[in-house]
């Protein structure tokens, strides 16, 4: 890309507070300094990289194209190309539909120029093969890769929705459910992606994606480590990979040997980014902010929301501890505390979509989000749903249960009793009465959890019973 075209780009994104005066200096000077060995690269691709711009905010930049984007075949693969929808690091990205079975798709074209640059060449090929690892609902599905006419593409799933880095942008700070939720989501992603021996190494509010529902599902495995695959080109000793403003401890110290506690680190920094709406070191230098993750805590969550609950703060101080080994080990551990603190939600959804779905039912009038009348565009369907609610929507009140009648005739209870009553003695008549109540409860509610009293009464009756049972068949038989 020319210079001038490159400046012209800085300066849109700086004009609209996308990037600092200082930003866009560190990137002029790192631009000069790849340009040495990889004339092709462009800021807009070393923005993203850093983290300074997302990828969305890039592919608005470069609306019109690129000369290599306006390159791009009409059809290519088997895929025939129906608009674009961004332009990233690694080159544009199309909505488009695959000819064989009429599904639409998101394509990721890698120019021949960026061929020319192995590294770039490769990070390409690591995403499309630790797509093709992973079938997970929580992870973007990969369908097809190749290579025609010098272009390289990567065919996957299209996500109709919106990132979660947009998300945060309208919204601000995410109502804690529903951020817990989305953190969640993406933890089961993460466990799909630890029994394929992957670690993706870049989790970031970009690079999670939201569906109409309000499912995240985890995109972009360019910087994975896949196991039993050459890391050479990607991992390099004492070169730090990842963004720097979730980068985790062992990342920024530039360890080769990193695994999925790495990613919980980044995804409780995403967890930091969406409480807050901030990152937690919102510094331009990305030295500075790498340090910060090494040696200095995280300014504290309740400093700019109050109204985060201490329980969530345990979740995301366990998530983003400095030490690997303090962190929790694995995403199901991180699972098993999220369900535990979600419980207390009874009656909603156990996904992010629960959420989203109370906000739609709290609208007037309420309307389905895969009903024939919704918007369009699925960022506008999700921004105004939220918008709307100000925050979650109370669960409805539930309406009193009508009563059940009696699964014993109250006549044949008051006759046994009498009878008991008569050749037992008053004791055997409210002994056969707590049986005959914990009895009623049971069958009253056959999905339910007796209370503690009844616990502990049927606990103590079942001594007596064989004896109570024995004078009630007596008593039976003179009555029936």
């Amino acid at each position: 890309m020319p210079v001038k075209v490159d400046l012209q780009q800085l300066k849109e994104a700086l004009e609209k507070g996308w990037i600092t005066l200082e930003q866009v200096n560190v990137l002029r000077k790192e631009r000069q300094t790849r340009a040495q060995s990889n004339p092709d690269v462009t800021a807009l691709d070393i923005a993203v990289e850093m983290g300074f711009l997302t990828a969305e905010q890039a592919g608005e930049l470069s609306k019109g194209g690129s000369k290599e984007d306006r390159k791009a075949p009409a059809q290519i693969g088997g895929f025939e190309i129906l608009e674009k929808l961004g332009r990233g690091g690694m080159g544009a990205v199309f909505k488009a539909r695959q000819i064989s079975m009429g599904r639409i798709v998101a394509l990721k074209i890698l120019p021949p120029k960026l061929t020319k640059n192995p590294s770039f060449l490769e990070r390409f090929r690591r995403e499309a093969h630790a797509a093709a690892r992973i079938n997970h609902p929580n992870i973007v599905q990969g369908i097809d890769s190749g290579v025609e006419n010098g272009f390289y593409y990567f065919a996957m799933e299209f996500v109709d929705g919106i990132s979660l880095s947009e998300l945060i942008e309208e919204k601000g700070q995410i109502e804690e459910e529903l951020a817990l939720r989305i953190t969640k989501d993406v933890a089961s992603g993460l466990e799909g992606a630890l029994d394929a021996g992957i670690v993706h190494r870049d989790i970031k509010p970009s690079n999670i994606l939201l569906t109409r529902k309000m499912m995240a599902k985890l995109s972009d495995m360019g910087l994975a480590k896949i196991q039993n695959y050459d890391q050479s080109y990607v991992t390099q000793a004492g070169f730090a990979v990842g963004t720097p403003h979730y980068i985790s401890p062992e990342q920024a110290m530039g360890r080769r040997q990193v695994d999925t506690r790495s990613d919980i680190y980044s995804l409780g920094v995403s967890l930091y980014h969406m409480l807050v709406g901030d990152v937690p070191f919102p510094d331009d230098s990305p030295l500075v902010v790498m340090s910060k993750h090494l040696n200095e805590q995280m300014p504290p969550v309740k400093a700019k929301n109050p109204g985060v609950s201490d329980g969530v703060l345990r979740i995301l101080d366990k998530m983003t501890q400095k030490r690997p080994e303090q962190r929790y080990q694995t995403p199901t551990e991180l699972i098993a505390d999220i369900d535990k603190y979600l419980n207390k939600f009874e009656g909603t959804s156990t996904s992010a979509a629960g959420v989203l779905a109370r906000v739609q039912a709290s609208k007037e009038p309420a309307k389905s989000l895969d009903s024939a009348s919704q918007p369009a565009s699925p960022a506008e369907d999700i921004r105004s749903a939220l918008r709307s609610s100000g925050g979650d929507a109370p669960a409805p009140a539930s309406a009193e249960p009508a009563s059940k009648p009696s699964a014993i005739p109250a006549a044949a209870i008051s006759r046994i009793q009498k009878k008991v009553a008569k050749k037992a003695g008053d004791a055997w008549a409210k002994t056969f009465q707590n049986i005959v109540a914990t009895i009623e409860q049971v069958v009253a509610n056959p999905e339910g959890e007796l209370d503690a009293g009844s616990i502990l009464r049927l606990g103590g009756m079942v001594v007596v019973l064989i004896i109570v049972v024995i004078i009630v068949i007596k008593i039976l038989s003179v009555i029936f």
